[in-house]
């Protein structure tokens, strides 16, 4: 089964601060969801950008409260190991209470950072 895409951040220069996505469904019937970036140049090589990423889901009794889920750090000109190069960061997740959820996207940045986000169920 080919991925199904359930949010998308186009290429875009995020601001130093707090970035909070759009809030968006996350659908039952996926095993499975990756979150994927795509870290534009120089950005990607650049040991001076950083993110935090996390996804909220919206707690269902109380719809000003958001609940982690899943999250990490990404620090520019981290290399893959296999390509030698830098890469863009990505996290495949079960989705668990995901499923149906109201879910935002929270990013913590240091400096500003030229990024796209994909979110993918399959």
């Amino acid at each position: 089964m080919a991925p199904t895409t359930i949010f998308t951040l186009p290429t875009s220069t995020l601001p130093p601060g707090v970035f909070t996505s759009q809030s968006f469904v996350m659908p039952s019937g996926f095993a499975v969801i990756t979150i994927a970036f795509t870290v534009s140049q120089p950005d990607i090589a650049d040991p001076t950008k950083s993110m935090t990423y996390e996804m909220d889901r919206q707690d269902p009794n109380n719809s000003t409260n958001w609940l982690f889920d899943n999250g990490f750090t990404w620090i520019g000109n981290t290399i893959n190991s296999r390509t030698g190069l830098p890469d863009s960061p990505i996290i495949g997740v079960d989705i668990g209470p995901l499923a149906g959820q109201t879910c935002r996207i929270v990013l913590n940045l240091p400096t500003g950072l030229n990024t796209a986000i994909l979110v993918t169920g399959q």
